[in-house]
């Protein structure tokens, strides 16, 4: 193996974990509402969040990436586009992710603010992601399947009903 080869895949590791730890920071900090509600599931219900990965996350994704193997260039953009509307759908439950570690940082005083906490919640998810076998086998599927069910939890179902009175016109 040439020296070369070896430092595409490293930096191309490194490059990939920027990615995601730019893309889960961005999604919990934008989407704000929606991933303290992510977080919400994840920590009351995680087992649920957990099925509802496994029942609508896996499907969605396999279907999206059977459409993007096929030979039709017409499946090929539509399971592009389903993968991406999928891998969306999961940043946002992973931005969930992203606040509840965070806010467990900032409790324990390894932050000085919250944004600081929300970094630090994003790297340590990205690098257990790293981690040889364990985190590549075990953490790295799991995170993303449950931050796929998080996502379709809180995308799909409607909003808590929030109670205010009617305006006079």
């Amino acid at each position: 193996m040439l020296i070369g080869t070896v430092m595409t895949f490293v930096f191309g590791i490194a490059a990939i974990i920027g990615a995601v730890f730019g893309c889960i920071l961005l999604s919990s900090l934008l989407f704000r509402d929606r991933a303290a509600r992510a977080a919400t599931k994840i920590e009351s219900k995680p087992w649920k969040t957990l099925l509802n990965g496994v029942l609508f996350g896996i499907p969605c994704m396999i279907i999206s990436i059977a459409l993007f193997a096929a030979p039709n260039p017409l499946a090929k953009i539509l399971g592009g586009l389903a993968l991406m509307a999928v891998l969306f759908v999961a940043s946002v439950g992973a931005g969930g992710l992203v606040n509840l570690v965070g806010s467990r940082v900032l409790e324990a005083g390894g932050a000085d603010n919250r944004y600081s906490a929300h970094s630090k919640g994003s790297i340590l998810i990205a690098l257990a992601c790293l981690f040889p076998v364990f985190g590549w086998v075990l953490i790295g599927p799991l995170i993303l399947i449950m931050s796929m069910g998080a996502g379709f939890a809180v995308l799909i179902r409607k909003s808590e009903a929030k109670e205010t009175s009617p305006e006079a016109v």
